[in-house]
C-alpha cells in the first residue's frame, strides 16, 4: 500500500518526534548528538501540535514517515510555556551542557524572520531518508499551504540552510523565495565549512 497523508493528531506526538529527531541534523539524526528523543520530540513538536494552525503526516502501513506542520509565529511561544514544557525544566537542568548548548543553537541559528503581518505563520517538512524522493515532500506541503490558505493566512515562512539543498528545490518549486540569509556561526562550527542560515517566505491563495 503506497503512503497516504493525513491530517495529524496529538496522539501522533511520539510517531512525529521520531522523525523529526531523525531528520533534525540538517537531514540527518541527532543520534550521538543528544541523548533525548522524547524530550526533543516535546520541545519542538508537541508545541505545533497544541497551537497550531495546520499539521499532516504521511503514514505507510501505520508507520509515520513524514510530517508538514504549521503554526503562528506569534502561538508558539505560549506553545513552549504550556504546562507539559514546564515540566520539562528538572530533565533540561540533567543534560550534559553540551546537549544543552545544542538545543540553543538548533533554537536561534535561523535567519532574521519576515514580517509576521504578511507572514504569519512558521511551517516545517521533514521525512525520513528512506521516503524521499517519492513525491512525499510535494503531498505533505500541498496539503498543509491548501489549509492554510483555507484558514486565510496572508502567507508563510520558513527556515533552513543553504546544505538543505533537495528541500530548496521543492520550496522554489512551490512559490517560495528567500527573503532573508545570513552566515550561521553554529551551523559553521559544527560542519567546518561556511553555510548560510536562511528565511524563506510565500505568499498564499496563489
Amino acid at each position: 500500500m503506497p503512503p497516504w497523508v493525513r491530517p495529524a493528531r496529538k496522539e501522533d506526538l511520539e510517531a512525529i518526534g521520531r522523525v523529526a529527531y531523525a531528520t533534525a541534523w540538517l537531514g540527518d539524526s541527532l543520534a550521538g548528538r543528544f541523548s533525548d528523543p522524547a524530550l526533543f520530540a516535546e520541545l519542538f513538536v508537541r508545541p505545533y501540535l497544541e497551537v497550531g494552525t495546520a499539521a499532516f503526516v504521511a503514514e505507510e502501513a501505520g508507520r509515520v514517515l513524514g510530517y508538514a506542520m504549521a503554526a503562528r509565529t506569534l502561538d508558539l511561544p505560549r506553545g513552549f510555556l504550556l504546562p507539559p514544557r514546564l515540566g520539562l525544566l528538572p530533565r533540561l537542568l540533567r543534560l550534559p551542557p553540551r546537549e544543552r548548548g545544542l538545543l540553543w543553537g538548533l533554537l536561534t541559528a535561523g535567519a532574521p524572520h519576515a514580517p509576521l503581518r504578511a507572514y504569519p505563520a512558521e511551517l516545517h517538512v521533514n521525512l525520513l531518508p528512506e521516503a524521499r524522493g517519492q513525491g512525499l515532500g510535494k503531498a505533505l506541503l500541498s496539503a498543509l499551504l491548501s489549509a492554510l490558505a483555507e484558514e486565510g493566512l496572508p502567507g508563510v515562512q520558513l527556515g533552513t540552510t543553504s546544505e538543505n539543498r533537495a528541500a530548496l528545490g521543492l520550496y522554489r518549486r512551490f512559490g517560495f523565495r528567500a527573503y532573508a540569509r545570513r552566515p550561521s556561526r553554529f551551523w559553521t562550527e559544527a560542519l567546518g565549512r561556511p553555510v548560510e542560515a536562511m528565511r524563506w517566505v510565500r505568499e498564499l491563495g496563489q
